[in-house]
């Protein structure tokens, strides 16, 4: 049975629309919501914006991460004694 307060499908998709925008990708839910309140803007609850993260498999980092280059491990050289 669907929850009469549940979000209708439009809702949602503005929900992730936002969660997703250039402006707040590298933000957590809370850090959004507490943004939109300030501009006087309630989308949803924090905990419903990570449910629809984690039903599109969103939650993982949201911020862009540096890519390292893969370490090479050292490698000792020693002189050969010559003979003489």
């Amino acid at each position: 049975m669907k929850q009469p307060r549940a979000l209708t499908e439009p809702e949602r998709a503005a929900v992730l629309e936002v969660l997703r925008s250039d402006r707040f990708v590298d933000k957590t839910p809370a850090e959004i919501q507490a943004i939109l309140l300030d501009e006087g803007t309630y989308l949803c609850s924090v905990a419903t914006m990570y449910r629809l993260l984690r039903a599109y498999g969103e939650t993982g980092e949201r911020r862009a991460q540096a890519e390292h280059p893969a370490r090479v491990t050292p490698e000792t050289w020693h002189r050969r004694p010559t003979s003489a």
